[in-house]
Order: C-alpha cells, then structure tokens, then sequence
C-alpha cells in the first residue's frame, strides 16, 4: 500500500485541508484514498508522537497517556493495531482489490499532520515513523510539504502563539535551533526527510503558486486525485484565523493579567475573548517591525534559493517577497475590530443591566401584590 505523508509545515492552512479530508473520507474512500482517525481526527498527531525517542515528554506525549517506557510501548502497539483494523475496514467497505488510485479498492492511504514536521526533529525520530508505518503495510511513501515564505511564516505563527496566551511582543529572532528557525528553514526539513524518505515532494503555500489558488485544489493535485469536495459546511476561511497588529497589541497585555490555562484546562474567559477579537478582526493581519522582519529574509536567503534552484527552478524567486523589487504595503494595524469589540461588550453589558432592571422591576410587583 502506498502512504501519502502531509507533514504541514504549519501555517499553511493545515487545519482547513484536514477537516474537509475527515468530512470527505467516504468520497476519498471511492477513489482509493484511506483517510484514518485512528491516529487521531483530521490531525493524525498520534502518529508523530508514536515515533518520538524513548526518553521524550511534552503536552502531546501527555496526551497520549505516555508516562513510561511500558506506557509507551502499549501505545504503540495499540496505534498500529488500531490502524490495521481500520484499513482492513475501509478496504472492506470500498471493495477488495485494486492497487492505486482510481482503481478499485484502497490503493493508498493519506496521513496529514504538521506535529509530523514540528515535533519530529531527529533522524531517529523519522526513521521509527517508516518503521511504524511499514508496520501497518506500507511499501512506499511520498511526503508533501507545503512551504511558506518565512516572514509571512513569523508573523502568522505569532498571532497564533499570542492566541494561544503568550504576552511576548514580538516572535523571537531567527536563531539556529529556535522553533521558529526550525519551521523557516526549508532547505533543513527537506534534507531532513529526504535522509529517510526516498520521495520528498515541496509545494509553495503561495497565492501565485496553489493549483487553482486553493490548498484543497492544489492538494488534491498532490494526492493524485481528481478534486476533494468542498463541504459549505465548513467555513475554512475562519479557521485560525490571524489577529491584526493592534489587536494582538492588545492581548499581550491581557494575557500577562488573563491566563490562558486554569486548573490545566483552558479558560473559558480567555477562549470567548479571543473568539470575539476574531469574529470582529477585519483588518489586515500582523506584521513584523521592520528591521526583525529583515533578519528573518537575511536568515533564509540561501535555503529559499535553495530550494528554488532544485525544485522550482522555472520561477525567478521562490517567493514573491524574495523579489527585490516587492514593496510590502504597510496598512493601518486594525484598530475597527478592537471598537466593535468594544461596542459588542457595551451591547452585552447593556443587555444585562436591562435584564437586571427587569428582574428588579418583577420583584416589585410581587412584593406589592404581597
């Protein structure tokens, strides 16, 4: 069986293609495509967390259940046999027989997780994933990679960090050994994956460069199919979502009074505010001040060209902000989705005192029929 292997990278719209290919799975299912939750649902990060060393911890290891090496272990091994089981029964569903796309039966099944990328950083890391999936059958693999312009990169995943309860100000430099360094780099994570895996395919997260301008088109074309339906259902353009400048401002500084985490769970507070700044945001996304977000184009220079060279060499720069010529527009930092917050608040307040007053105004009565 062959594996198709998305591994993000993040922020590349990995939340949005892995909910339509969960909610599509019967329709890829009819074109051989097996899409799997044993691994967990739309993002399969078990399987990242399956392949890590014997000795590493961290919140998705927690969420497994992982506290020790026969711990460890059972997850494993309850992982493939979970996978086993549920290849057997989309195989069974879709019909016995067939070897590829388009023909008959399961030809190929389709893994999609960024923590792949993120979180599996050493060669003995990705070389226990081939194992593991050699474990449930496959005989090859084709890893697709979705590659985003650094700052533009930077920047997103900020928004995401801050959403998340961070206070800092601005992402960190890019330094070599940094998280934000690891995801930027793509020269290292295609060397990295090619070290294990024979068949490394990079596609450009880029307005220009996306089959149909859609990362469902464009992965669709990757994965060897002819379209993945778009379900009206699911309104991708407002998963993740990236707050603007000032919005972002503005929530580093109620994150260092506001915990994002209570008891070890979310708080509901800090979750419904950034739901709300996102349900108002309508301007522009954030941007890096100026002189970090050079640093970030200085660091990645040579990796982008790179990356050109070898695989996109028909394009005159990998990115449209490689171009020397590419004047970034610098917009205003969003302040009307912060006053409709306000004005949404106010609303909400005014509701309430109006509700207040009611219930006052009810007792009254009662109190004078009394």
């Amino acid at each position: 069986m062959r594996c198709v292997l998305h591994i993000g990278t993040e922020k590349t719209a990995t939340t949005t293609l892995q909910r339509h290919l969960d909610h599509q799975r019967s329709a890829l299912a009819a074109k051989g495509v097996a899409v799997t939750r044993s691994a967990g649902t739309g993002n399969n990060w078990r399987l990242a967390v399956a392949a890590y060393d014997h000795d590493r911890h961290d919140d998705r290891s927690a969420d497994a259940g992982i506290t020790d090496a026969e711990s460890r272990r059972r997850f494993r091994a309850e992982l493939v046999a979970g996978l086993k089981s549920e290849l057997a029964a989309i195989t069974a569903e879709a019909g016995i027989g067939g070897s590829g796309i388009g023909g008959p039966g399961i030809g190929t099944v389709l893994f999609s997780s960024e923590h792949l990328h993120s979180r599996l950083t050493k060669p003995s890391e990705i070389e226990r994933l081939a194992s593991l999936l050699a474990d449930i059958g496959v005989t090859g693999t084709t890893v697709v990679v979705y590659l985003r312009e650094p700052v533009s990169l930077a920047a997103s995943l900020h928004s995401t960090v801050v959403k998340h309860g961070s206070a800092r100000r601005t992402p960190p430099p890019p330094e070599p050994g940094t998280y934000y360094h690891l995801l930027c780099d793509h020269r290292g994570s295609i060397e990295r994956w090619e070290a294990v895996f024979d068949d490394v395919v990079p596609r450009l997260f880029e307005p220009d460069a996306l089959l149909g301008g859609s990362i469902l088109t464009d992965f669709a074309d990757a994965l060897g199919v002819p379209t993945i339906p778009v379900d009206p259902d699911l309104d991708g353009g407002q998963l993740n979502r990236s707050l603007s400048t000032a919005e972002l401002e503005v929530l580093c500084r109620i994150n260092e009074h506001l915990s994002a985490i209570v008891d070890g769970r979310p708080n509901p507070r800090h979750v419904e505010l950034v739901a709300a700044l996102e349900r108002h945001s309508i301007g522009p996304g954030y941007r890096l001040p100026p002189r970090l977000a050079e640093r970030y184009r200085e660091a990645f220079t040579d990796s982008n060209e790179w990356v050109r060279t070898r695989f996109f060499p028909d394009r005159s720069h990998l990115f449209a902000a490689d171009d020397p010529d590419h004047e970034p527009k610098h917009p205003p930092p969003g302040y009307d989705g912060l006053a409709a917050l306000v004005l949404e608040l106010l609303e909400t307040r005014g509701q309430a005192d109006e509700a207040d007053q009611a219930g006052q105004a009810d007792q009254a009565d009662c109190r004078a029929l009394s």
